[in-house]
């Protein structure tokens, strides 16, 4: 008896010792880690490198070079140069209209053009205009975020008051300043769902203002350089006529060969 009662002090005393208490939880930690370690590298570690893949890899799109058109005695009709363009990076760029209004006046000030793509006249009476944008009316209230049906129904000075107050412009900024602002808005808020496409916003831009775009890089931040090749007609610039051109799809173009084409897409015009 007295035996029975001396072991039973001894496994007491070691199973409440401390150290041994500590000991197995920690392997208990260990086991469960390893086990943990074991189950996502071994067992689904071939369908997490898949998703990975998927979702860490994106498509974009480069533009190529276009072929060199001569005629018959090797005169060059239509070649290629070499030009700076400024691309906007959706990602970082953010839609804040003062800065926005500062980066054109940098433009206007070097004499450089801004692609416009907002497709709203210039002058009012308001009109939509989406010739050589690609796009329908329709579709471009979706991508601005309009989708009630009183919204998608509106008319185009009501789309321009509208994206006024929703890009926060000042009411001080005239309307020819506001329509400048809302067409660089407009871009970003079109590729949100899209930002690591960049946005091609100028072409052929002199050094001079690269420098200083290059140079201020946290008041441009998201604006950077670039090089292009631009077509180039050596005789005359309306030999394209003559020898072909390519433009955006338009929207009849687009609706007709949807199976074919993105609504972004340049396709051959004549």
């Amino acid at each position: 008896m007295l035996k029975e009662n001396s072991l039973l002090r001894q496994f007491t005393k070691i199973i409440t010792n401390r150290c041994l208490i500590t000991f197995v939880v920690i392997f208990a930690i260990f086991y469960m880690l390893l086990s943990r370690l074991f189950y996502l590298q071994l067992v689904m570690g071939e369908e997490y490198l898949s998703k990975q893949n998927v979702t860490g890899t994106r498509e974009v799109s480069l533009p190529a070079s276009r072929g060199n058109i001569y005629d018959r005695l090797g005169r060059p009709l239509a070649i290629n140069k070499s030009a700076y363009i400024i691309k906007m990076d959706a990602s970082k760029v953010k839609i804040d209209a003062d800065n926005l209004h500062d980066f054109i006046k940098l433009m206007e000030s070097k004499n450089e053009t801004i692609v416009d793509k907002f497709p709203i006249t210039k002058t009012m009476p308001y009109q939509f205009d989406f010739t050589g944008i690609g796009n329908t009316e329709k579709q471009w209230k979706l991508d601005m975020g309009f989708e009630s049906e009183e919204e998608l129904n509106m008319t185009a000075s009501d789309c321009f008051e509208e994206l006024i107050d929703k890009f926060k412009i000042s009411p001080a900024t005239t309307a020819s300043d506001a329509r400048k602002i809302l067409n660089l808005c407009s871009m970003l808020y079109a590729q949100r769902y899209q930002a690591w496409e960049p946005i091609i916003i100028a072409y052929d831009v002199k050094l001079e203002t690269l420098a200083i775009i290059e140079e201020e890089t946290v008041k441009y931040e998201g604006f950077s350089a670039d090089v292009q090749s631009l077509r180039y007609y050596p005789e005359n610039k309306y030999f394209a006529h003559i020898v072909g051109y390519y433009g955006k799809i338009s929207s009849t173009e687009y609706e007709t060969n949807k199976d074919k084409y993105r609504q972004t897409d340049l396709i051959g015009k004549n």
